[in-house]
């Protein structure tokens, strides 16, 4: 068997594989190698519904790693501002789907998770440095416009 093809992966079957190319992708995210493809953050999204599809991981563990990986990255100021503003804006998948998921079963969790969204939407701001934004309602208070 050609190198390229024994990899361990294949061996445990595509649901493995599945997950493996989805912590791979995660991992990408959480470390932003490319910070200029945010349809990056798409893949790694559709992936994890794709694992929770096939049955691989459950749909709550998938949609709250998803969301963990996510906001993490948008917290990291170590990151391009750019891209963490990116990854938060793609928060409001996982968090429609754990809406469904917990609204019902765990309305605690749900608001636990709603609430780390909120802090990271306070945490990265509106532009690069914590400034607001031209034309914004507290730019406008203090005198920015």
């Amino acid at each position: 068997m050609p190198h390229h093809l024994s990899s361990t992966s294949a061996a445990h079957g595509p649901a493995a594989a599945l997950r493996e190319r989805w912590d791979r992708v995660g991992l990408g995210i959480r470390c932003a190698y490319n910070p200029r493809q945010p349809a990056a953050i798409r893949c790694f999204l559709a992936l994890g519904a794709r694992l929770a599809y096939t049955g691989a991981w459950t749909e709550l563990a998938v949609w709250q790693r998803a969301l963990q990986v996510l906001l993490q990255t948008a917290m990291d100021e170590a990151l391009p501002w750019a891209w963490r503003s990116a990854c938060l804006e793609h928060t409001t998948w996982p968090v429609a789907r754990l809406t469904s998921l917990l609204n019902a079963t765990d309305p605690a969790a749900l608001e636990a998770w709603q609430a780390c969204v909120q802090a990271a939407q306070d945490g990265v701001g509106g532009v690069p440095g914590g400034a607001e934004a031209p034309g914004s309602e507290r730019a406008a208070r203090r005198g920015l416009e």
